[in-house]
């Protein structure tokens, strides 16, 4: 058992990233409100519509697009992961009716289907949602209905205050033709392969170095009711699987969708110290108390949390 010490060199560092053009066509942003990524989006995006289902979403686009002689980009902004963008379900996944995925095409198809010869091209503004398999199948199957090129990020993707777009920097687009599926791009590979020994915490205010062998107990819950709950043995493996000893910042708000609540408990020589993180599909914990302050996952994060 230690007692947590300021770090004698402490170091937080800033994400890298590559700001993105402004959008310009048509556009329209998950209505949900408040919402850090959503409402920067809309001071970048002044024009653009808000949906609170994937069929207003579409309506947007199609009421913005049906009076142009000569078609334009399209762009969806919500939060995301691999194979799917929030159309009206915030940051954690909502309804049928509230997102865009594989696992609800039947719901959202007939909608998007009235975009057909409607859009030169559709952009979908969430974190990772063209990356893996299941990001290259969605572009696909979104390109045929709306007979359209669609492309998506294949790593996160943020926006600041002042509603400037930018990629995690190293990756791109992920981008689908009605007549060519992707070969999939891997979401970016986050952390070291490695353990630590040490975490990284901010504890009143200051930058504190903590012991991961006083790692005392781990939860785990998932956002949604069909995903897993973890405790004891494994919870603690899938805290020493999140890159402790590598705080970040990002410029600006995430545009990821929440996958999870992670709470770990340390024992130290006056107590413990309890740390409540939350979980994104981008492979980032963010510190509830801290939300400034991210932390990569390292390989073995998925894998423990596949059932």
């Amino acid at each position: 058992m230690t007692t947590p010490s300021s770090s004698s060199s402490p170091s937080v560092s800033i994400a890298k990233v590559a700001a993105l053009p402004p959008v310009t066509g048509c556009a329209t942003i998950d209505s949900t409100t408040p919402d850090g990524y959503l409402d920067n989006a809309r001071v970048g995006i002044p024009t653009a519509g808000a949906n609170a289902t994937s069929a207003i979403a579409a309506s947007n686009l199609l009421g913005c697009e049906s009076p142009k002689t000569v078609k334009v980009t399209a762009t969806i902004v919500g939060h995301g992961g691999p194979g799917v963008i929030a159309a009206g379900c915030g940051r954690t996944l909502g309804g049928p009716t509230t997102y865009i995925g594989l696992a609800n095409q039947s719901t959202w198809q007939p909608s998007l289907a009235t975009l057909n010869g409607q859009v030169s091209s559709l952009m979908l503004y969430g974190c990772n949602t063209g990356a893996d398999q299941a990001g290259a199948d969605l572009l696909y199957n979104i390109a045929r209905i709306v007979n359209a090129s669609v492309s998506a990020p294949t790593g996160w993707i943020s926006c600041n205050a002042q509603g400037v777009f930018a990629l995690q920097d190293g990756t791109g687009f992920q981008t689908a033709t009605p007549t060519s599926k992707p070969t999939p791009i891997p979401k970016p590979s986050t952390g070291a392969t490695l353990a630590v020994s040490n975490a990284l915490l901010q504890v009143n205010g200051a930058l504190v170095s903590v012991d991961l062998d006083d790692m005392a107990s781990a939860t785990y819950l998932a956002a949604t009711t069909d995903g897993v709950t973890l405790t004891g043995p494994r919870a603690l493996s899938l805290a020493k699987a999140v890159a402790l000893d590598s705080p970040l910042t990002i410029p600006g708000a995430l545009g990821s969708l929440v996958t999870g609540e992670l709470k770990v408990t340390f024992k130290t020589s006056t107590g413990v110290l309890t740390k409540t993180f939350v979980v994104y599909e981008a492979a980032l914990v963010q510190d509830s108390d801290e939300p400034e302050l991210f932390y990569p996952v390292r390989a073995a994060f998925e894998s423990l949390l596949k059932v």
